[in-house]
C-alpha cells in the first residue's frame, strides 16, 4: 500500500458513473457486492453535476478501487476531459489504482476501443 496507508483496511471503492448519465440502479448493481464485502463505496456524479477541483481530486486520490459504468464512452471521456478528471485517472492509475468497469467503463482506460456510443 501507498505510505502511510492502513493496509489491512478494506479497499474503498470510487464509482464514475458517467458513461451511464449517473444512473441509480447502475451504481447499485455494479457495487453492492464490494458493499456487501464491507468496502467503502463513494460516489462522484459528474454527468449533471460539477463538484469543485478539490473534491474531484481528494475523492479519486482516495480510492483504491475506481469502477467505471457501461455507457456512453464518448459523453464520459469528454466530460472528463472538460473537467480535468481524465488527468486524476491517470495519476490514479499511475500510483496503483485498481482500474475497472465493463463495456465503455473498460474501454475507457485504453487509447482506443470499439465503441457504438456515435450512433
Amino acid at each position: 500500500g501507498a505510505a502511510g496507508r492502513d493496509t489491512t483496511a478494506l479497499p474503498s471503492l470510487l464509482y464514475l458513473g458517467t458513461p451511464d448519465f449517473d444512473s441509480q440502479e447502475g451504481r447499485e448493481l455494479q457495487t453492492a457486492g464490494f458493499a456487501d464485502v464491507g468496502c467503502r463505496v463513494t460516489e462522484l456524479k459528474l454527468t449533471h453535476e460539477r463538484p469543485n477541483h478539490d473534491t474531484i481530486k481528494v475523492a479519486i486520490e482516495h480510492a483504491d478501487i475506481i469502477a467505471v459504468s457501461g455507457g456512453n464512452t464518448l459523453f464520459a471521456v469528454a466530460r472528463w476531459r472538460q473537467l480535468g478528471v481524465d488527468k486524476l485517472l491517470t495519476a490514479a492509475w499511475e500510483r496503483g489504482a485498481v482500474m475497472i468497469g465493463g463495456s465503455a467503463g473498460a474501454i475507457c482506460w485504453f487509447d482506443g476501443g470499439h465503441s457504438d456510443s456515435m450512433e
